[in-house]
């Protein structure tokens, strides 16, 4: 078991609260409690899908894993499960005590962003996953190439070194 998740489940055990040190505002340890109201809220996946889902469920999943964005956002409640949907639309029934809660994203995908440190950059959210070991979602951006096209670029931002832009703000260039 990660050792994060064994932290969190012996102070809800105990009932204190669980220090994870110094953190950027927009750090959040995510939950492994279901909200009260699942609905709107985010979900990633940190197991096998079969521990995740009913089996058919698991093996329609298992063979369209790679389309679409690995956060997913939670659109109703059907029973004891929760249904889950991601950017392109794939919809996945799942226990709600099996996937990891986490903050709201940001950013939207294709939100226009600039970066706050580092080399200035600007352009478009392509990418919005958790970070397993640092508890946090990042993002990935595309920029505009030397071609003209948009291309992925390599680093990885947290939420606080990216702000929203204007379509028209010209302040950073490529």
């Amino acid at each position: 078991m990660l050792n994060w998740l064994r932290n969190i489940l012996d102070s809800q055990q105990s009932g204190s609260s669980v220090s994870l040190g110094a953190q950027e505002p927009d750090h959040l340890a995510p939950s492994i409690c279901t909200p009260a109201d699942p609905v709107g809220s985010w979900v990633c996946f940190g197991n096998a899908p079969s521990i995740l889902m009913p089996l058919r469920d698991a093996e329609r999943y298992s063979k369209r894993a790679t389309h679409g964005e690995n956060l997913y956002q939670c659109v109703r409640k059907e029973g004891s499960l929760v249904v889950v949907r991601n950017n392109i639309g794939q919809e996945y029934p799942v226990y709600p005590g099996k996937v990891i809660w986490v903050p709201v994203p940001q950013f939207n995908l294709d939100d226009y962003v600039h970066t706050k440190i580092g080399t200035p950059r600007i352009g478009w959210i392509s990418h919005r996953q958790w970070h397993f070991k640092f508890h946090r979602l990042y993002y990935m951006i595309d920029i505009v190439g030397s071609n003209g096209q948009r291309k992925l670029h390599t680093r990885r931002y947290w939420g606080s070194e990216l702000v929203l832009s204007g379509p028209s703000d010209s302040t950073f260039t490529e």
